[in-house]
């Protein structure tokens, strides 16, 4: 749409899109099969992630994005609390997130694709195979995204059907053919007190609790919807939703028709279709399912490269990377930052696989991966707390608990609780998993060092933009529809690196939050 200023905006996502590109980063039906384990408590623990990780999420979220209606999601937002090099630590945390989940995850759709053929007893652990695919997978979502946004955001809901919405519904489907055909109930609520947690349920508190975070990626997209005030938090809303009733519903009808000794997640829900077949008569839906899984993944992946890609977009315009990184082909892609993302990917790959147990390799990269965002986190509702008391003057079309600021720091405070709590339980070795905990101790301790520190040596930025309050708003011509991010009110006319000067009346630029002895007439002074 081409306004009267000559500015083109991008309003290529929908509600429904955006929702769609949501779901696919926070859900994750083999999650359903892990709890469903340990039987009813598991529903249990969804209910408790569904209210202690999503619901704070989405309020908290859902403030900033509609008080930052711009490009760069996190960064922006701890950027405008804590200064710009603690707003690249967070959106840092989150690529490596997203990223090193990703790579571990995509072991799970090949190994979902080897039920096609029978081959799952042979292939699933063969890392030559794994490597293959994961590669395949990798690159093909990095070429997708090369061509715009918007069919990006079309790629990634075709990728949540395929691969997330099927299996569930295939799996719901069984469930019900298991009990039309008179199938022998395993579930045992005990007059209700299976769904009270006691102290062996405390390892499930994490899992359940992680289910339900990455809400904040999609935020980078926010100025692509034409109404970001209202369509942002529904889109967040409807994710979470969907999420809760599909991981309760897959996770019921999987502790109702099987024993606990036959659920297995080792390869993905294909394992727990598969032993659900055996007590059904829908045998047939195995092989359309590792399809739908194998090629939906493609969409997912995609969908999980452009968030963070665009994210780290940002930064690079304001100068924490290589210049080169900005560069964008007549789509509005990023393609030197979805290139070197992709090799990047590529080597954790190859890390990933050096591992001679797979198993081992998944539980360590996801540990790892996890712990990492837990620290985004720290920052993302620390900085939700400071804004609240010292950008009292922004405009909040969402407010989150209300205006009174003692239920959102609450709020907040106890989602930083439960990020240490991440942090921690990372530390403790896993005895299914591995046994020499000592060796593998050391190996978190020493990956988790590495990868918090390592935001402080890539950042390139000496010198960083003001606020944006100081700013006065540039107005670029993008190509409607394409571009990554929208250059009308973010991003200064200027090289990257190079501090912006502020055009109002009078004003000069705002000294640099991160320099000693600087002040800030913007942070509620």
């Amino acid at each position: 749409m081409q306004g009267t200023s000559g500015v083109s905006h991008a309003k290529t996502l929908t509600t429904f899109l955006l929702a769609m590109m949501t779901l696919g980063l926070i859900v994750g039906i083999p999650v359903a099969a892990d709890l469903a384990e340990d039987g009813p408590i598991g529903i249990t623990i969804i209910c408790f992630g569904f209210l202690a990780a999503f619901i704070p999420s989405w309020l908290v979220c859902s403030e900033l994005a509609t008080m930052y209606p711009h490009d760069g999601g996190v960064y922006l937002w701890v950027k405008e609390a804590f200064g710009r090099r603690a707003g690249f630590q967070a959106i840092w945390m989150q690529w490596t997130d997203q990223i090193v989940f990703l790579t571990a995850s995509l072991s799970i759709a090949a190994a979902s694709f080897t039920f096609l053929f029978d081959a799952e007893d042979t292939l699933a652990d063969n890392r030559i195979y794994l490597g293959v695919v994961i590669l395949v997978v990798i690159w093909a979502a990095t070429f997708s995204n090369m061509f715009g946004l918007r069919g990006a955001g079309r790629l990634a809901t075709a990728g949540v059907i395929m691969a997330t919405i099927v299996p569930a519904l295939v799996v719901i489907v069984m469930g019900l053919d298991f009990l039309i055909s008179g199938g022998k109930l395993q579930l045992n609520v005990e007059g209700g007190a299976a769904f009270v947690p006691d102290s062996s349920t405390f390892d499930l508190i994490v899992p359940g609790y992680t289910a339900f975070l990455a809400l904040e990626v999609t935020a980078v997209f926010v100025r692509r919807l034409r109404s970001p005030s209202k369509q942002y938090p529904h889109a967040l809303l409807i994710a979470g939703i969907t999420s809760f009733v599909l991981l309760v519903g897959v996770a019921l009808v999987i502790m109702s028709a099987l024993p606990t000794d036959a659920i297995s997640s080792e390869a993905g829900i294909m394992s727990t279709i598969t032993a659900l077949s055996e007590q059904t008569r829908l045998g047939f839906l195995i092989p359309l399912t590792a399809v739908s899984i194998t090629l939906g993944w493609i969409g997912l992946a995609s969908n999980i490269f452009i968030g963070p890609a665009t994210g780290l977009l940002a930064t690079a315009r304001y100068g924490h990377l290589p210049e080169f990184l900005t560069r964008e082909n007549s789509k509005g892609a990023p393609v030197p930052l979805l290139v070197t993302q992709g090799i990047i990917a590529s080597a954790v790959t190859l890390v990933f696989l050096s591992f001679s147990n797979t198993q081992v390799a998944f539980e360590y990269v996801v540990t790892l991966a996890t712990m990492i965002y837990a620290i985004m986190y720290i920052l993302m509702y620390s900085a939700a707390i400071k804004l609240r008391r010292t950008r009292p003057d922004l405009e909040r079309p969402f407010w989150a608990l209300g205006r009174n600021n003692l239920w959102i720091t609450l709020l907040c405070i106890w989602a930083i609780v439960m990020a240490f709590v991440i942090i921690a339980n990372g530390f403790i070795p896993n005895s299914e998993v591995t046994d020499q905990p000592g060796q593998y101790l050391i190996a978190i301790a020493v990956g988790f060092i590495l990868l918090a520190v390592l935001p402080l040596l890539v950042d390139r930025s000496r010198k960083g933009p003001p606020p944006l309050s100081e700013l006065a708003h540039v107005q670029v011509d993008v190509q409607e529809g394409e571009s990554f991010l929208d250059e009308t009110s973010t991003f200064p006319a200027v090289k990257p690196g190079v501090p912006p000067q502020a055009t109002g009346p009078g004003d000069a630029a705002d000294p640099d939050p991160d320099d000693k002895g600087s002040t800030s007439a913007t942070r509620g002074q």
